[in-house]
């Protein structure tokens, strides 16, 4: 019996934003050119510094996704972030990894580290084609790092990657939730990061997440989504309902975009 979902949907985001998701893929060539083909063009990324990882970024209006791989298996292995990914790669050739929420300098922002019993903050640095470094710093819940049942808190030192200008190629403008396996924690969910992110949660039905990750779906929002679904069909991309299953050769297995009706805009940065 598969574990019971949640569907965590994002509203005006007063005390925490939903920054990114990742998907850890095999190769980040053929990966890029499979979303571009559904209108998510890669714009930016870079190494991750002493972590043996590199990624490239797909901004949205709202949020961005990120795919990642590995350039150096040894200090992959040194690193939190670095095993997480090669983890994936070795056990089960990638896949949706997880979600990242950036608190802000609320009440109820703080009571999400608060809740979640993060310890000290991992300082990161991503370093660009053109040689710019950009920073930020990472926490995360016991047990875990960027897999898990909870998403990791994110705190950027000179705010987020550029949001996109407006919608990609086929109508896809922003992050608009996730569909996960909270193994066991519904409540905080439904009565912490929900509210914090003026959104509401809901049971969901349908495929889980494989052994290794929470994560079972992201939710990204556009104005029509039979475009993205006709695109995704036409890229050879199966389509299950609102779903999009990303090939697992290129993406792992059990890795789904979800595509939704538009959210209400942000009205923060």
């Amino acid at each position: 019996m598969s574990a019971p979902l949640l569907d965590l949907v994002t509203g005006e985001e007063p005390d925490a934003r939903l920054d990114h998701a990742v998907l850890v893929v095999p190769d980040l060539d053929r990966a890029e050119a499979r979303l571009a083909a559904i209108g998510l063009p890669v714009r930016g990324g870079g190494r991750h510094d002493g972590h043996g990882t590199v990624n490239r970024l797909i901004p949205l209006r709202r949020g961005y996704l990120e795919i990642i791989s590995v350039d150096d298996p040894g200090a992959a292995r040194r690193s939190p972030i670095g095993s997480d990914v090669l983890r994936a790669l070795e056990v089960r050739g990638g896949g949706l990894a997880g979600f990242a929420v950036e608190p802000r300098a609320t009440d109820a922002g703080r009571a999400l580290a608060d809740g979640l019993a993060v310890g000290a903050p991992l300082v990161v640095s991503r370093t660009g084609p053109d040689g710019v470094a950009t920073g930020w710093r990472m926490r995360f819940a016991p047990g875990q790092a960027m897999t898990g049942a909870h998403p990791f808190l994110l705190t950027w030192d000179a705010g987020p990657p550029a949001p996109a200008d407006g919608p990609g190629p086929t109508g896809i403008d922003g992050l608009a939730g996730v569909r996960v396996a909270p193994g066991g924690a519904d409540a905080w969910y439904r009565d912490v990061l929900a509210p914090a992110l003026g959104g509401s949660v809901a049971p969901a039905a349908g495929a889980g997440p494989p052994a290794g990750t929470a994560l079972a779906a992201v939710h990204l929002s556009a104005a029509a989504p039979a475009t993205v679904r006709g695109a995704a069909a036409a890229a050879g991309i199966p389509v299950d309902g609102d779903d999009l299953v990303l090939p697992p050769d290129e993406f792992g297995p059990g890795a789904r975009l979800r595509v939704v009706a538009p959210i209400a805009p942000s009205t923060h940065p």
